[in-house]
């Protein structure tokens, strides 16, 4: 388990890390559980759980046959300050392998919080003191995406979205992109077909992301280091919408689950200073999720061009917005 502490040393930069204190304290521990790592990065993983599934659509309608539309937007995912950290007392296996320090509180920070006054955990093994690390102050993501619909027959309409690989702030290296089909189901209910400004489709789509962050740290040979990500998300929605004039305000309400696999890549030096191994790829994490999904929106239409913008409320908040080229 020791191995897996490379993980908190490369997860929060794209730097090189050995120079902290509370990193090279961390680094020294002889055993770091999975689930004190696991609940130290989860931050991420919930604010790109968070992203992944939103921004597939800013109307309601279906294109006619042959109707088109390109659009590029950005998708800000944040999370409160109610998560920013967790209690150290609450992982399952910390009393297992560690005690607190006398004195230290049993709240730290995870990867999204900074604080001033770290606690101080004793390892059960060999009584070693570690001092937490801190996080990186990482609250929020922000991916951009372009996306494009194709009316098909019978009220259908394809969709995708691609970002080639670019470089992102927050996430290194990263790209894209995922699918749907869109779904007209007004026609299918005769009182509603008499209304021309009410929509209501249904829509499943597909999204994946992938990144890569550079790492770099001691290895007894130059080798390719990485920090690889790897999310996909699934959601189905049904769609209702409102047309007045040039404006149009829509909602999304449905299911959606998604997973995320952080894995570290390379070679890297672990454990005591004095007593120091060698390992290669030495961590993979993964998270699961699955929950109720809504979102609300407007669009403009100005002449073929459509602004737009949505909401999907949570403790992992999402507001996305665009602009796009529309030929119903």
């Amino acid at each position: 388990m020791k191995s897996l502490i490379v993980f908190i040393l490369t997860f929060g930069s794209t730097v090189f890390l050995y120079g902290q204190k509370d990193v090279v304290q961390f680094l020294q521990a002889s055993e770091i559980s999975t689930a004190l790592i696991e609940e130290y990065i989860e931050p991420m993983a919930k604010l790109t759980n968070g992203n992944i599934n939103t921004g597939w659509y800013h109307t309601a309608k279906t294109h006619r046959f042959l109707g088109f539309d390109i659009s590029l937007s950005l998708a800000e995912t944040s999370s409160s300050g109610s998560n920013r950290g967790f209690v150290l007392t609450k992982i399952s296996d910390f009393e297992t392998y560690y005690t607190l320090a006398d004195g230290s509180s049993s709240a730290t920070p995870n990867v999204s919080g900074i604080v001033r006054d770290l606690p101080v955990i004793k390892s059960r093994e060999n009584g070693r003191e570690i001092e937490m690390p801190n996080g990186t102050g990482l609250s929020k993501i922000s991916l951009p995406v372009v996306s494009a619909g194709l009316g098909l027959p019978y009220n259908t309409e394809l969709r995708l979205r691609f970002m080639p690989k670019l470089k992102n702030d927050e996430l290194g290296d990263l790209m894209q992109y995922g699918v749907a089909i869109k779904h007209s189901i007004k026609e299918y209910f005769p009182g509603l077909k008499e209304v021309p400004a009410f929509s209501m489709s249904v829509i499943g789509a597909y999204a994946a992301v992938r990144n890569d962050i550079s790492v770099e740290y001691p290895a007894s040979v130059p080798n390719h280091q990485t920090l690889k990500g790897v999310s996909n998300g699934y959601t189905g929605r049904l769609l209702l919408g409102m047309d007045v004039m040039v404006f149009s305000a829509f909602m999304g309400v449905g299911y959606g689950v998604s997973s995320t696999e952080y894995m570290l890549k390379g070679n890297y030096f672990v454990g005591d200073l004095n007593n120091q191994e060698e390992v290669t790829d030495p961590v993979a994490v993964e998270y699961n999720y699955s929950q109720l999904e809504v979102n609300f929106g407007m669009s403009a239409k100005i002449g073929v061009f459509d602004i737009f913008a949505d909401y999907t409320p949570g403790n992992y908040q999402t507001f996305n917005f665009g602009l796009g080229f529309n030929v119903r």
